[in-house]
């Protein structure tokens, strides 16, 4: 867990776990040099093809299958699409550099966060994800997929994340990406307050039909929703997050789990006659962490109390998961 001093946390996905990083000076610390199998991509934020004309042809046919047909596409395919995403992993990444590279702050930071991801880590965890998500959205095709790649910076209060938004984009359209969205923070509670505080910005890559993201938000809203654990101790209530793919964190349960059932509830009398008695405290609860996300999506871990305040929110969800679970409503998800 983070400690109360303020510390931006740096995660490399391409980097070795010995890879160490100099001290700060002033403004950003930067990380050891490491040679990168795609270094060549990197070369003055050029967007240098290692696929043939062939292949990227392939890649845009795999970019237009119907989500059902995607499972049986041959698993050259699927390989050469797990490749194609490492590759614009690594392009992500020097945007992402570049960007903080850019970006000047007033106080000394120890390390800086810049968190790049895939959908899946292997080719097969990769398609069965990407499988998953496009049943979910009732997507068409991959192409509609936003986040095949990506990333994440996370740094200390609203004004640096907002600058940080603008010179991304400027970034990304230098290294050629075409900017489809950018998303505003969601559930505006009034003067830069949001209930969800995180900015995405969506890109689509110059010779592929492939979206990708950037998010940006502080190192708190992280913190809390991705990284505290809610805790839970119920067999059954962990087993229904196993089946539904879903981590115990405030991100799934609150927005996947009492989010999600609260709009279902609309169109699912069952599921309507189940929550009665719950609506109101899962409303509430949403109501207070949308509060309490706002005030640490403008200030960080300047807010008082935060960490006090974050272990009150956790229980409170996993006592309110736990009811929700004994009604059954999560058959409904």
């Amino acid at each position: 867990m983070i400690s109360l001093p303020l510390k931006v946390l740096l995660v490399y996905s391409l980097l070795p776990s010995s890879a160490s990083f100099s001290p700060p000076g002033q403004g950003l610390s930067r990380p050891t040099k490491v040679a990168s199998p795609f270094a060549a991509l990197k070369k003055n934020h050029e967007l240098v093809p290692t696929q043939s004309n062939l292949q990227n042809k392939i890649i845009n046919q795999i970019m237009e299958t119907n989500p059902a047909e995607l499972p049986k596409i041959p698993e050259s395919q699927k390989q050469l699409l797990f490749d194609t995403a490492k590759i614009l992993k690594v392009q992500l990444s020097s945007i992402c550099e570049t960007t903080l590279d850019r970006l000047s702050f007033d106080n000394r930071l120890d390390d800086y966060t810049n968190k790049i991801s895939l959908k899946g880590e292997s080719q097969e965890e990769l398609m069965e994800k990407i499988t998953r998500k496009l049943d979910q959205r009732s997507f068409s095709s991959l192409k509609q997929l936003s986040d095949l790649v990506r990333a994440r910076i996370n740094l200390e209060n609203y004004e640096q994340v907002s600058n940080a938004v603008h010179v991304a984009t400027q970034v990304a359209v230098d290294h050629g990406f075409k900017v489809e969205k950018i998303q505003m923070p969601k559930r505006p509670l009034g003067k830069k307050r949001f209930g969800y505080p995180r900015f995405h910005l969506r890109l689509q890559h110059p010779l592929w039909p492939i979206n990708c993201e950037i998010q940006f938000g502080t190192i708190a809203f992280e913190e809390l929703i991705d990284s505290m654990m809610i805790p839970i101790v119920d067999s059954g209530a962990l087993a229904e997050l196993n089946r539904l793919h879903l981590v115990p964190n405030l991100h799934d349960i609150d927005y996947k789990i009492f989010r999600s059932l609260l709009k279902l509830q609309h169109k699912n009398k069952p599921l309507s006659k189940l929550l009665q008695h719950l609506r109101v405290p899962i409303t509430k609860f949403c109501d207070d962490l949308d509060e309490f996300a706002a005030e640490i999506g403008m200030y960080g871990f300047e807010v008082n109390s935060f960490h006090e305040k974050a272990i009150h929110i956790l229980k409170r969800a996993g006592d309110l998961l736990l009811k929700v679970h004994k009604q059954g409503a999560l058959n409904h998800l």
